[in-house]
C-alpha cells in the first residue's frame, strides 16, 4: 500500500504540500502583502502597544480578544505600504500564526486520510 500512497492514492505528501500552498494563497489574497513581509516586518502594519494596551496591562486587564485587539490597532490600516519601510509588528506575527492554524485545520483531513490509507 506504501506505493500507491506514494503515487498519490490518497492524496500524497505533494498533493497536501500543495493544497497547503493554495490554502495560504487563499488566506492572503485580499491582502496586499507576503508573508515574508509579516515575517521581515516591511508589510506595513501597525503594532498593539501604545497607552491603551500599556494602561491595560498596567491595571492587570483581562487580555483583549484578538478582534478587539485588531480593530483597537486598526490592522486594516497600514502605516506604509508593504515593502516600503519597516515597523515592528507583533500583528504581523499574529496573522502568520492565524495563517498556520487554518492552514493546518483544513489540511489535516487529508493527513487522516493518509494515515488511513497506510493502515489498510
Amino acid at each position: 500500500m506504501v506505493e500507491h500512497y506514494e503515487n498519490g492514492f490518497c492524496g500524497g505528501r505533494a498533493q497536501t504540500r500543495r493544497q497547503g500552498e493554495v490554502v495560504a494563497r487563499q488566506l492572503l489574497q485580499n491582502r496586499p502583502y507576503t508573508i515574508r513581509q509579516l515575517l521581515q516586518h516591511t508589510a506595513g502594519l501597525n503594532t498593539y502597544g501604545g497607552p491603551p494596551y500599556c494602561a491595560a496591562v498596567a491595571a492587570g486587564d483581562p487580555v483583549w480578544p484578538v478582534a478587539e485587539l485588531l480593530a483597537r490597532v486598526k490592522a486594516d490600516r497600514l502605516i506604509f505600504s508593504p515593502g516600503e519601510g519597516w515597523a515592528y509588528s507583533d500583528v504581523g506575527y499574529l496573522f502568520v500564526r492565524q495563517l498556520i492554524e487554518e492552514t493546518v485545520a483544513r489540511v489535516r483531513c487529508e493527513l487522516y486520510q493518509i494515515a488511513d490509507c497506510r493502515q489498510r
